[in-house]
């Protein structure tokens, strides 16, 4: 392992634990690559809305008939709040748009460029803007890695949640105030009181969101992701009064459990189906 990370940094780089022995750079562009298919096959045969302005920021909306749909999903890329883009977010997309579930990949600002609160209240604004929109649609909210964190304190700043009634957390880091002095928290300058701040409590999310929580991470994911999504979930689970499950999934990292959402048949994607199609 590289000498130029620390231990903790080790321990929070999701590149350096895979399931199959890849380097970081093969984790990595592997994952890009295979994002990038996605897109590009999802392009030749699923509608797609894309570059929808929700108020300076965008999404692109994949299905058609939204207007119609009893269900909406909503998907937030990761890249811990530095890197990424929806454009390269949408492995799921076809398997969910054949059970007829359309799906959203929101676009949001990065902590490069604005504090993290202000990305929070960005995409609870993305959040607010997409229920108005379609007034009649439940909808799960759903992110991967820091893409997770900001699907449950997006939730916690709305109003009336009402018709967000699930949320499905790929792999997400919830607790920051180990961050600040990572090149992780320096990248996006992320300071105690802000890691304090943006970090997600159980209590918060109780007091805001009344419906069903699925938590998901890679039996080869980074060991401080495994530990924070386990960590939610018991926190969750000693508050009572919360649909919540969890599920490690066998033989998968941190990317290629993003990765294989792409194969309607992969473990991954059966547990999600499950969760969306279930009353």
């Amino acid at each position: 392992m590289s000498t130029e990370y620390t231990e903790l940094e080790i321990l929070y780089s999701c590149s350096f634990w895979t399931n199959d022995g890849r380097s970081p750079q093969e984790a990595i562009s592997q994952f890009v690559n295979v994002l990038d298919d996605c897109y590009e096959s999802n392009k030749k045969s699923i509608a797609c809305t894309e570059n929808v302005n929700y108020g300076g920021q965008f999404y692109d909306i994949w299905g058609k008939d939204l207007e119609k749909s009893e269900q909406i999903f909503i998907f937030i890329h990761g890249g811990y709040w530095q890197e990424g883009e929806k454009k390269y977010a949408t492995s799921m997309v076809k398997a969910l748009t054949d059970h007829g579930i359309p799906v959203i990949c929101l676009g949001y600002d990065l902590a490069t460029i604005k504090p993290l609160d202000l990305v929070i209240e960005q995409v609870a604004i993305g959040l607010r803007f997409i229920a108005q929109k379609y007034s009649s649609a439940n909808f799960t909210i759903s992110g991967h890695s820091a893409g997770a964190h900001l699907a449950v304190k997006a939730i916690c700043q709305l109003e009336d949640t009402t018709r967000f009634n699930k949320l499905a957390l790929f792999s997400g880091v919830y607790q920051l105030e180990e961050l600040p002095n990572t090149y992780i928290g320096k990248g996006i300058n992320l300071t105690e009181e802000m890691s304090k701040k943006t970090s997600v409590t159980a209590e918060e999310l109780k007091s805001k969101f009344f419906g069903q929580i699925l938590i998901l991470y890679g039996e080869f994911d980074s060991p401080k992701l495994k530990q924070q999504s386990e960590d939610l979930y018991g926190q969750i689970e000693n508050l009572g009064n919360f649909k919540c499950q969890k599920m490690m999934i066998p033989n998968e990292d941190h990317f290629t459990s993003i990765e294989n959402l792409r194969d309607s048949n992969s473990n991954v994607s059966k547990k999600l189906l499950k969760f969306l199609l279930e009353p």
